[in-house]
């Protein structure tokens, strides 16, 4: 396969995601637009034992200073996401029906743009416009997407039937995680898990 070398780059943000997101949600939790966050069910239990153990982590500046310097980092692993999708498409048989198109589709726009937007939020002085106009579109769009793009992998067989129900999945779980973790990168840690076993599956194949 021409893309394969790209199957490494989410493994690698994965592995990268869960290091650095729990540390970029309590970041969050110490500016004034994310305090009420930290009263997510389990951002109750990581965020107190991180700041306790760790204090060095958070004290290196001011606390949006802090928070922007993580997601200097995570948003270039969310966006990092997108490049695993050209392995899996050429891995995939040609896209015959509307669900395939569909998913594919929405999956590419979904994560480029959500990726994209991180992004920009947090290495130009437009976070909250970037949020808006970029990175909520593309979230929207990486949860439905990545729900139709499941569903059609389950049907054609071309990974693991597990792997085809966690993309489905990876999408939705989304908004669940981040309603747990109190933060939306660390709700993406199930999304990343899932990409570290098919960029795994996609080197090996």
């Amino acid at each position: 396969m021409r893309f394969r070398w790209a199957a490494i780059v989410p493994i690698v943000a994965c592995l990268g995601l869960l290091l650095v997101a729990p540390f970029h949600a309590v970041a969050y939790f110490s500016t004034p637009d994310g305090a009420d966050s930290a009263t997510a069910p389990l951002a109750r239990v990581y965020a107190p034992a991180l700041r306790e153990e760790l204090p060095g982590a958070f004290g290196f500046g001011e606390p949006h200073d802090v928070y922007v310097a993580y997601g200097r980092v995570t948003s270039v692993l969310i966006a990092a996401f997108a490049l695993g999708l050209l392995p899996l498409r050429e891995a995939h048989a040609p896209l015959t029906t509307r669900l395939q198109r569909w998913g594919f589709g929405l999956a590419i726009f979904g994560n480029t743009f959500v990726g994209l937007g991180a992004i920009v939020e947090y290495y130009t002085p437009f976070l909250d416009l970037a949020f808006v106009a970029l990175a909520l579109p593309g979230l929207l769009s990486t949860i439905v997407g990545y729900t139709v793009l499941g569903a059609a992998l389950v049907r054609t067989r071309v990974v693991p039937r597990a792997l085809a129900w966690l993309f489905a999945v990876s999408g939705p779980s989304i908004i669940a995680l981040t309603a747990l973790l109190g933060h939306i990168p660390f709700g993406f840690s199930l999304f990343g898990l899932t990409w570290l076993w098919a960029g795994v599956w996609l080197l090996r194949r």
